[in-house]
């Protein structure tokens, strides 16, 4: 077993096939490269074409997270050779940064993340030497190599462990994918929470203006959590309607239940054909039925007192101006669906699914293996 494994990875396909879709792969490998977009026209004929090849772990990460962000369908194994000194044909090296790079000026990442330039596994690697024994990765097996798994002490350069049976190429594939889903789940965790702020400090800017009496903030004490700002309570006949900077709380027939902003596809003001004095009707109808502690509703209606109906217009801001965004590519264009009683989305842009939590009112991507 060597002491640093590398990794192939090959194209399998677009999940857009389209012209738009072709051009975010273009795009993202002349990001990833450095050489010019057209030079990699011919990959895309080339299903099980090695993208890149002999690339580090580290690298592999980032090369994998930009592809998928790009819509790209790819495949990761463990490189055959690893181990071994790299041939300069087919070797993906890291090149020097963009400053240190003469005539060269890639674009930037999205958001603004530092891409790793790698060569493509065609492209010829010049200092291939140098650049593998600057980073050790290059370097000769150890004599001894332990198993990751049952901590045996063995000859370096088995496939597999002489006492777990381990086979240290998988092993170090679900590693790597391992990785990489933590890390794209921790940078949708980081985006919706930046968001957040943005909801709190709104929430506190109406609350300058329009406190929350004393006795309204005693019967919603229970209900909102400590990271979220309830800012306006709606009195109603059913119950309370509780606005917060997270997510909009309702209590019917006893029941205390939270409605993410982003599942509310309208919001109807008066109509229907049941009237009540002094009483305005509001509807809330739903992207899906969803299962709720009173049970499955694709609407729900409440009858507002007078003063409560005078803040529609902030209810109605707060659910047109949200929308979940996708976890993997930040794309707003998610398509909902319920299986069982969990609410899911799929990001149609890159076919990334979701799972809805109610409570944080977060989608939280779904990365299967």
């Amino acid at each position: 077993m060597p002491g640093a494994i590398t990794f192939d990875i090959f194209f399998l396909g677009l999940k857009d096939p389209s012209v738009d879709g072709r051009a975010r792969f273009l795009q993202t490998m002349q990001r990833l490269t450095g050489a010019p977009a057209a030079s990699h026209e011919a990959a895309l004929s080339q299903p099980s074409l090695a993208l890149f090849s002999g690339i580090d772990r580290l690298t592999a990460l980032s090369v994998v997270d930009h592809l998928e962000q790009a819509g790209v369908r790819i495949e990761i194994r463990p490189n055959s050779g690893s181990g071994s000194r790299p041939t300069p044909a087919s070797t993906a090296r890291v090149l020097p940064p963009a400053s240190q790079a003469p005539g060269h000026t890639p674009g930037p990442a999205p958001g603004g993340q530092q891409v790793p330039v790698v060569a493509p596994a065609h492209a010829a690697a010049a200092d291939v030497g140098d650049l593998f024994s600057a980073d050790g990765l290059g370097a000769e097996d150890h004599s001894l190599f332990t198993c990751p798994a049952c901590r045996h002490e063995q000859p370096a350069g088995l496939e597999d462990c002489q006492r777990c049976g381990l086979v240290f190429a998988k092993y170090e594939r679900e590693k790597l994918e391992q990785e990489r889903r933590d890390q794209r789940l921790e940078d949708a965790i980081s985006r919706q929470n930046e968001a957040r702020i943005e909801w709190v400090q709104r929430a506190k800017t109406f609350l300058e203006g329009h406190p929350i009496a004393e006795e309204q903030q005693a019967m919603i004490s229970g209900w909102v959590d400590d990271d979220e700002n309830a800012f306006l309570v709606m009195a109603a006949d059913e119950g309370p309607l509780v606005m917060t900077s997270r997510r909009l709380l309702a209590n019917r027939e006893g029941k205390t239940f939270s409605l993410p902003y982003e599942l509310i596809s309208d919001v109807d003001l008066g109509g229907g054909f049941v009237q009540r004095k002094n009483r305005e009707r509001l509807q809330l109808s739903f992207h899906i039925e969803l299962p709720l502690p009173t049970g499955n509703a694709k609407s729900l209606v409440w009858f507002l007192e007078k003063e409560s109906a005078f803040f529609k217009d902030v209810l109605m801001d707060w659910v047109f101006a949200r929308n979940f965004t996708c976890g993997s590519c930040g794309a707003p264009d998610l398509d909902y669906r319920v299986e069982g009683r969990k609410t899911h989305t799929r990001c149609m842009h890159c076919a990334t699914d979701h799972e809805i939590r109610f409570d944080q009112a977060v989608a939280i991507p779904i990365f299967h293996d």
